[in-house]
């Protein structure tokens, strides 16, 4: 987690292991349950990868929640979603 300007970011990492475990998911039931495979998940959990725009929606689809609720996290999750919005 980090502070920048007054704002706490937290890793998109520790934001999907937050949901996960109140979900009361281990990290191959949300792959199951998201339709991800089991590797680009663990990836998440570790800060290897940050998901695709159709992934996230997956995540947030298994997890009951809101994609919104990831907005608050790392600038490299902001670029990628911002990046894929717009074709490039």
């Amino acid at each position: 987690m980090s502070v920048a300007m007054g704002v706490t970011e937290v890793t998109f990492a520790e934001k999907i292991r937050e949901l996960a475990d109140n979900a009361g998911l281990s990290e191959r039931k949300l792959a199951d349950k998201a339709g991800i495979p089991y590797g680009t998940v663990h990836n998440y959990f570790i800060s290897k990868a940050v998901p695709s725009w159709i992934n996230m929606i997956k995540l947030s689809e298994a997890l009951g929640v809101d994609c919104s609720v990831f907005r608050d996290c790392d600038e490299d999750l902001q670029k990628e979603v911002a990046s894929q919005a717009h074709g490039e």
